[in-house]
């Protein structure tokens, strides 16, 4: 459900004539952003093994669905969206360090190459550096205080997010609006604030920004929610991060509603995820599932029916 849905989003964004234009752009932005920085080695190695640019398609989606011809704000686009990257990229080093990760998308992480202590002044190095780029690219734009506010919002919002997920690890319960409260804020903050961006430089009105601020939370959720079921459907149990390291995801606390899943989880072996996995293909959890989901997939399905192309 959640993979195809999220997909045809992403997919009709794609099919877009610019957009590869677009991406080539914010990639170039990037890439001058990070040769202008310290460390710049260790951060290419991250930027290497990059993900989706899922957030730069979104604020380029809603930038070119409200925008006029004569619209010169493109530009300004493409580094905002730069840094939003650089700074998704920068929580991640803070992630991994917090998890004990060794790998990052099945290659080796940043603070295994280098280091907790490195890894963690790297990632905090960044995030200052983006934040002072952000005011010079903001610098005398009329849309520049709303935009900083905003980007200040959510890097908040994001930070607080990690340390509330952070303090639910290994305590195994049924709460669905504290994973959903998690999720919100360390996930779809910047997934809002990228959404947020592409309709206030497009210059369209209130309404539209609101509403792409919604729908930017909405994936952001059900984004994140596909990423935890993912993390079980590996064959090796030692694959699975989020089963490793016991990190309480929506997957394991809907089966938690279904049936005691304490030894399961707590015990790591193969046998153990293997029943875990079958599990979360029964009826019974894809109902409870869908029944939490609901109103978000809805949420999303009618923008992507409505207003995306097809």
């Amino acid at each position: 459900m959640l993979d195809k849905l999220i997909n045809n989003i992403i997919h009709n964004i794609k099919k877009e004539p610019q957009i590869n234009q677009d991406i080539n752009c914010v990639n170039k932005y990037i890439n001058i952003l990070i040769s202008e920085l310290y460390f710049n080695d260790k951060i290419q190695y991250l930027i290497n093994n990059k993900g989706k640019h899922i957030r730069t398609l979104l604020s380029l989606y809603y930038f070119h669905k409200y925008t006029t011809n004569n619209n010169h704000n493109i530009d300004a686009l493409y580094q905002i969206m730069a840094l939003v990257e650089l700074t998704h990229f920068a929580s991640l080093l803070h992630d991994d360090v917090i998890d004990n990760s060794n790998s990052r998308r099945h290659e080796k992480s940043l603070n295994y190459l280098y280091g907790n202590k490195n890894s963690i002044l790297i990632g905090d190095y960044l995030l200052v550096n983006n934040f002072k780029k952000l005011l010079n690219v903001l610098q005398d734009k009329n849309y520049g205080n709303y935009i900083l506010n905003q980007f200040i919002k959510a890097s908040s919002d994001t930070a607080y997010g990690a340390y509330l997920e952070n303090n639910t690890k290994q305590q195994l319960n049924n709460d669905i609006q504290q994973y959903i409260r998690i999720v919100s804020l360390k996930t779809g903050s910047l997934f809002k604030f990228s959404c947020i961006c592409g309709c206030v430089l497009s210059n369209t009105n209130f309404v539209n920004i609101k509403q792409s601020a919604m729908f930017g939370l909405v994936f952001g959720i059900i984004y994140q929610v596909q990423n935890d079921l993912n993390d079980y459907k590996y064959s090796n149990y030692q694959e699975s991060e989020d089963y490793m390291q016991s990190n309480i995801t929506l997957p394991i606390i809907v089966l938690n509603y279904i049936a005691d899943i304490s030894n399961l989880f707590n015990n790591k072996t193969q046998e153990n995820f293997n029943k875990i996995k079958q599990l979360i293909n029964t009826e019974e959890f894809k109902s409870i599932l869908n029944n939490i989901l609901e109103k978000y997939c809805i949420a999303a399905h009618k923008e992507s029916i409505h207003n995306m192309p097809s």
